[in-house]
């Protein structure tokens, strides 16, 4: 399998903020590993203009990606969530 880009035209904190009704109802679930502590604290702490947010970021493109492929109603590509 060859990887999957996933594009967007909407802002960045705008996708991330579409993870938190998923996160509200607790909807999405973590394993603990040091990399999904290091995903948790990036969530923690967005919209902090000093912490990263790739994680966050990718997450929301995975899901996307991931609702897109089993046809699952997702948040609009135009919505801010």
């Amino acid at each position: 399998n060859e990887p999957m880009l996933v594009h967007s035209s909407i802002a960045k904190g705008i996708r991330i903020r579409r993870l938190g009704r998923y996160l509200h109802d607790h909807l999405l679930a973590f394993r603990r590993t040091t990399s999904n502590e290091l995903l948790v604290s990036q969530l923690k702490s967005f919209p902090d203009s000093n912490s990263h947010d790739d994680g966050p970021d990718a997450l929301e493109g995975a899901l996307r990606l991931l609702m897109d492929r089993a046809g699952m109603n997702h948040i609009p590509e135009d919505s801010e969530g």
